[in-house]
């Protein structure tokens, strides 16, 4: 890691013309495009999608000059959510390719996530190989006819096939009962990826709405959608006299949701309520497998008890969940802490897809959000992130882990020396602990608590563990 730079198995960040630049893009494209072309012994087909930051562009025509070395064909779909550029993977038949995002990281920063043949970012083993050959190759530049003679633009054509995609998945009689529902939300893409795709997808469902920041790359609040930044929705929600307001992050793979009266609605919840909807709509959901990352909370688990199906955990990041789920055959997965439901054959965290299993749930239900939340047991999420050098994480993270086993605590673990660090309180509480992989220098901190009280107190348990062990070091 270098100049704020982040490499891991969530993809590259890092800010552009600082430790990301044009050399680092181009070494990651043809070292990837080399080792994939060796490992199938043939040219390839491979798609490049982007959001809309100011450098996304850039970093595409970098990657597509890269790729070109090695390809056959090059599909560019520009700026779209990446649900849709995974998707277009797997339709097209392709061999991969690449997601231009830096997600729900501050605008300054992007990165990128090469997948793989089925649409999901690729093994962190093959990563590291391609980490390794980026590090010693010296690129220079394909000449521009060389490089658009291959490239084929599928923008259009992709978006309405997500659009069936996303039909399919909700099927016919939920897409009814939405439609006969009328709902009415308030929509923030903020200049994000969602807006190539959100007024067709809720046109759609038949959903009213009303649109905010829907100029591509013109971000009007911070990217991450929170409490902080999406507070502003409570008037307008109000004005339109809406059912509730939705706002994304910068490649619509997250989500959240604000109601009526300005609170937030706890993304462990979006992800329990689609639990909830799809294993309810399964005629035999015993022993299905729910799969989630290790800071979920155990709302999810409760939720999956029903129906006697199961819990497991995986250390987090979205390819980890993914890989599991298509282990256990699981109906659906997800990453609480990320306010995201991954719905199979999908390969990643999809904030359109949350949206319309919501409104599936709403309608099926005759419910507003607010009335459906009350049937859901009480749980409470609190989180934090600290700074801590990124040479210090490692140690850190150790000296947290024998603190914990020192007092008495019971701990899991995931993830080796870089991994994450729980503190299991009691069946249904806990302190989480994470070094960032995709936000330089940050240690997260989550407590999760079925009392709110209790889980304000573990959050403030937590930071005050990290502080202490990071100021013995």
């Amino acid at each position: 890691m270098s100049k704020g730079l982040v490499e891991s198995f969530s993809g590259v960040r890092g800010i552009w013309g600082k430790g990301l630049n044009e050399e680092l893009a181009r070494n990651y494209a043809c070292a990837y495009s080399h080792l994939l072309a060796k490992q199938l012994g043939r040219k390839l087909r491979l798609i490049i999608g982007y959001d809309p930051r100011a450098s996304s562009k850039e970093i595409a025509q970098i990657f597509r000059a890269g790729f070109s070395f090695k390809a056959e064909k090059i599909i560019d779909v520009g700026i779209l959510a990446k649900a849709a550029v995974e998707l277009g993977v797997r339709t097209y038949k392709l061999d991969g390719g690449v997601m231009i995002t830096a997600s729900h990281s501050p605008k300054e920063f992007n990165g990128w996530e090469l997948l793989d043949k089925t649409g999901a970012i690729i093994s962190p083993s093959f990563l590291e190989k391609v980490i390794r050959l980026r590090k010693k190759i010296k690129v220079s530049k394909p000449t521009t006819a060389f490089e658009t003679k291959m490239v084929e633009d599928k923008q259009q054509d992709l978006k309405n096939l997500y659009i069936n995609f996303a039909k399919q998945i909700i099927g016919k009689k939920g897409l009814d009962a939405i439609q006969k529902r009328h709902f009415n939300i308030v929509v923030d893409p903020n200049g994000g990826a969602a807006v190539s795709l959100i007024k067709q997808f809720c046109q759609r469902l038949g959903v009213k709405s009303r649109y905010l920041n829907m100029e591509p790359g013109k971000f009007a609040r911070k990217i991450e959608p929170d409490f902080e930044s999406l507070n502003y929705l409570k008037e307008i929600i109000k004005k339109e006299k809406a059912d509730f307001a939705i706002g994304f992050d910068c490649d619509a793979d997250r989500a959240e949701i604000v109601l009526k009266d300005g609170s937030m609605v706890n993304g462990q919840y979006i992800l329990a309520i689609s639990v909830e909807e799809i294993l309810s709509g399964l005629k035999n959901p015993q022993g299905k497998i729910v799969i989630t990352n290790d800071c979920t909370s155990n709302l999810v688990r409760r939720v999956a008890e029903k129906y006697d199906a199961k819990v497991k955990e995986v250390e987090i990041s979205e390819i980890n969940v993914v890989n599991k789920m298509y282990q256990e055959n699981s109906p659906i997965g997800g990453e609480g802490s990320a306010s995201g439901a991954i719905f199979p054959p999908s390969r990643c965290r999809d904030g359109f897809l949350s949206l319309a299993i919501i409104l599936r749930y709403l309608a099926r239900k005759q419910k507003t959000l607010a009335e459906a939340l009350d049937e859901f047991p009480d749980f409470y999420s609190f989180r934090d992130k600290l700074k801590c050098p990124p040479e210090k994480q490692i140690q850190v993270r150790q000296s947290i882990k024998n603190y914990l086993l020192d007092h008495g605590f019971k701990i899991q673990e995931r993830g080796g020396k870089t991994g994450t660090v729980k503190a299991l309180i009691d069946k249904d509480s806990f302190i989480f602990f994470r070094a960032s992989k995709t936000e330089p220098g940050v240690f997260r901190i989550i407590s999760d608590a079925p009392d709110k009280q209790k889980a304000k107190k573990l959050l403030k348990q937590g930071i005050e563990i990290f502080n202490n062990q990071l100021s013995n070091i």
